[in-house]
C-alpha cells in the first residue's frame, strides 16, 4: 500500500558538537557580496554540491539513487543510511542470515544527523576488539524510505560480513523475493563515502563529487525534532544544508547582523565540522500563510578546506514562482 508522508519543516535548535578552536588566518579582505540559488525543487528531489570559493554548484544528483555511503576512512569504518528518503535499521541479535526474519528485530534506528560515526544506525554492525575491527555479522533490515513521490521502496535483509582497511564485503536480499547477492565495496580516498544502491541486484553509484571539491551539501534529510505543543521528540525529513565535514568548519551568528559581522571579531568564535552545525532552522513555516519564511538574524561563519573565511545568510527558499525547494543565499569572503 502506498503512504504519502507530510514533511513539516519545525524549529528546532540543535546543540553542536566535535567543537574546535580555529586560529584566524591572515586578514584579505573582500567587500563583494555574492547571491546564488541551489535547486533542490518542489519534491526535493535533487542534492546539490556547492563551493564557496568559485561560488560553483560542483555536481547535483538525484537523491533516490542510492541507500547507503560507506566511509572511505582507512583506519576507520562506518555505515550511514541515505536520511533524504527516511529510511531506517532494524537491528536484531542474529548472526543467521537466512533464517533470521523480522520478527527478531528489538529496535528501529535512524542515523543522528551530526554525522557521529557512532550514532549510525548500523554503528553495531563493528566491534573494536584489542584494537581490531571485527564485524559482528549481526543481520539488519534495512527500510529503504520512501520515493520523492512519497511512495515505501521496500525492505531489505542486510549482513556486514566483513570489513577491512580497504574494502566492506555485504550480503543482502529484497525480504520479498529472497534472492541472496553478495557485493565487495572498496575503499577511496577522493571521496568520504563510496555510495551503493540496492537497486539491480546492487551497485555503487556515483554521488559526492570529489571531497576537495565542496563545502556545502543542500538537500533532504532526517532530523530529532521536538514539538512544542507536546514535548515529544520524533524524526522528521526536513530540508537543510549539510556540511563537507572533511574539514569545512561553520557556527552561527544570530546577535549580529549580516553586515556588522567583520575579520576582528573572528577569534570569539567556536567553529564545528558537526554535518547538520547549518541545518534547517534558518527558515520556519507559517501555518497561516502556508509559506516558509526565513528567520533574518541568522548568519552562517563558515571556514573552508583553504583556511578561508565566509559569512552567509539565506533570503528565500522560494523561486520567481513561488515554488519551494530553491534556496537562495548571500556569501561574502572576510
Amino acid at each position: 500500500m502506498k503512504k504519502k508522508i507530510l514533511f513539516i519543516c519545525l524549529i528546532f535548535t540543535l546543540s553542536g558538537c566535535f567543537k574546535e578552536d580555529l586560529p584566524v588566518e591572515a586578514y584579505q579582505s573582500s567587500s563583494d557580496i555574492f547571491t546564488n540559488q541551489v535547486e533542490v525543487g518542489p519534491f526535493y528531489r535533487n542534492q546539490v554540491f556547492f563551493d564557496l570559493e568559485t561560488n560553483k554548484i560542483i555536481s547535483s544528483n538525484d537523491r533516490s539513487v542510492w541507500d547507503l555511503a560507506f566511509v572511505n576512512e582507512v583506519a576507520s569504518s562506518a555505515i550511514f543510511l541515505n536520511s533524504s528518503k527516511f529510511m531506517k535499521v532494524g537491528i536484531t541479535n542474529s548472526t543467521d542470515f537466512v533464517t533470521c526474519s523480522e520478527k527478531e528485530i528489538y529496535e528501529w534506528k535512524f542515523d543522528d544527523p551530526s554525522g557521529d560515526k557512532n550514532g549510525s544506525a548500523l554503528s553495531s554492525f563493528i566491534v573494536d576488539f584489542d584494537n581490531l575491527k571485527t564485524a559482528t555479522k549481526k543481520v539488519f533490515f534495512i527500510d529503504r524510505g520512501y520515493t520523492p513521490d512519497g511512495n515505501e521502496i521496500g525492505l531489505i535483509k542486510l549482513q556486514i560480513i566483513n570489513c577491512t582497511d580497504s574494502t566492506y564485503s555485504i550480503k543482502f536480499c529484497n525480504v520479498s523475493n529472497n534472492i541472496i547477492y553478495e557485493h565487495q565495496i572498496l575503499k577511496s580516498e577522493l571521496t568520504s563515502f563510496n555510495y551503493f544502491s540496492f537497486d539491480d541486484g546492487g551497485k555503487t553509484v556515483k554521488v559526492a563529487p570529489p571531497k576537495t571539491q565542496w563545502d556545502l551539501q543542500f538537500t533532504q534529510y532526517t532530523t530529532r525534532v521536538q514539538q512544542t505543543a507536546t514535548g515529544i521528540t520524533e524524526d522528521y525529513l526536513v530540508n537543510g544544508v549539510l556540511l563537507n565535514t572533511e574539514s569545512t568548519f561553520a557556527v552561527l551568528e544570530d546577535l549580529k547582523e549580516f553586515d556588522q559581522i567583520n575579520h576582528k571579531d573572528l577569534p570569539n568564535y567556536s567553529l564545528s565540522n558537526q554535518y547538520d552545525v547549518i541545518g534547517y532552522d534558518w527558515k520556519e513555516y507559517n501555518f497561516q500563510t502556508q509559506s516558509y519564511e526565513i528567520l533574518d538574524d541568522n548568519t552562517y561563519l563558515i571556514k573552508t578546506q583553504e583556511g578561508n573565511f565566509f559569512k552567509l545568510r539565506f533570503t528565500s527558499f522560494l523561486n520567481n514562482t513561488g515554488e519551494r525547494g530553491f534556496p537562495t543565499f548571500n556569501f561574502s569572503k572576510f
